[in-house]
C-alpha cells in the first residue's frame, strides 16, 4: 500500500520560490476544470487531484537529475518546469551601490530572494506537515544516487524497483546517467556545466548574509546541509 494516495510529485526545482509559481499555477488550473467538470462532485474525487508529496531540492540540489532518475520507477510520472540557463554575472547581480558609494546587497534580484529558503519553507509549512517533505541531498546524489533513491521510494512509499544496473556513471560528462530500458539517457549538455567563478570577496559577503536564514531553514526542516 502506497503512503501517499497519489502519485502527484510536486519537485521544487531550484528553489521553493520556483515551485510555488509551479504550485500557484495548478491550483488555479484545477480550479478552472473543478468549474466545468460535474463529475468531480465528490471530496474523495476532488482531493486526489490535490499533490500529497513534495520533494524539495535547494541550492542546486540537482533536482533533475532527481526527476529523470526516479522516472525509471515504472509507477512515477512527473511534470517538469523549464529553467531559464542564462548565466549573469553574479557580482554584478546581487550587489548595488547608494548614492553614499556603499554597496549594499540587491534583495531585488530574484536568486537573492529565491535563496531566502527558510522565508519560503515557513510558507509552505502553514499548510503542510514536514512529513509530506522529503529533502534531498544533491552532493550525495550526485555521487550515490541509489542511496537517494531509495528514500524517494521509500518516502513515496513505492516497492524498491530501481536498480544499481539502471544507473550508468559516465565517465565523461562526470555523472550518472540513467537506463529505464536498453537506452541510457543523460542529462544535456547544460547539466554539469562549469560555472561562472566567483571571488572570494563575493563569497564571503553573500555567506555572511545568508548564514542566519540557512541556520533557520536547518531549524524548520530538521535537517543541516554543511554548506559553506
Amino acid at each position: 500500500m502506497a503512503k501517499f494516495s497519489t502519485r502527484c510529485v510536486i519537485a521544487c526545482l531550484l528553489t521553493i520560490g520556483m515551485c510555488v509559481l509551479q504550485y500557484n499555477l495548478f491550483f488555479r488550473n484545477f480550479k478552472f476544470k473543478l468549474w466545468f467538470n460535474k463529475e468531480l462532485n465528490s471530496f474523495n474525487q476532488l482531493e486526489k487531484k490535490f499533490p500529497s508529496a513534495l520533494i524539495v531540492g535547494v541550492r542546486k540540489g540537482g533536482t533533475r537529475a532527481l526527476l529523470d532518475a526516479i522516472a525509471l520507477h515504472p509507477k512515477v510520472y512527473y511534470n517538469k518546469l523549464e529553467q531559464n540557463k542564462s548565466l549573469p554575472v553574479l557580482s554584478v547581480e546581487a550587489f548595488r551601490t547608494d548614492e553614499a558609494g556603499m554597496e549594499t546587497i540587491n534583495m531585488e534580484y530574484k536568486p537573492m530572494t529565491n535563496s531566502l529558503y527558510d522565508v519560503h519553507i515557513s510558507k509552505w509549512l502553514k499548510y503542510f506537515k514536514i512529513e509530506n517533505f522529503l529533502f534531498v541531498n544533491g552532493d550525495v546524489f550526485r555521487a550515490n544516487p541509489l542511496h537517494e533513491l531509495r528514500r524517494v521510494e521509500e518516502f513515496l512509499g513505492l516497492e524498491r524497483s530501481i536498480t544499481p544496473s539502471q544507473l550508468v556513471f559516465d565517465y565523461n560528462k562526470g555523472f550518472f546517467c540513467f537506463r529505464k530500458t536498453t537506452r541510457i539517457r543523460c542529462l544535456g549538455q547544460s547539466k554539469g556545466r562549469k560555472h561562472r567563478s566567483v571571488s572570494e570577496d563575493v563569497v564571503l559577503k553573500l555567506s555572511k548574509m545568508f548564514e542566519d536564514h540557512n541556520q533557520n531553514f536547518f531549524r524548520l526542516i530538521n535537517r543541516t546541509y554543511s554548506w559553506d
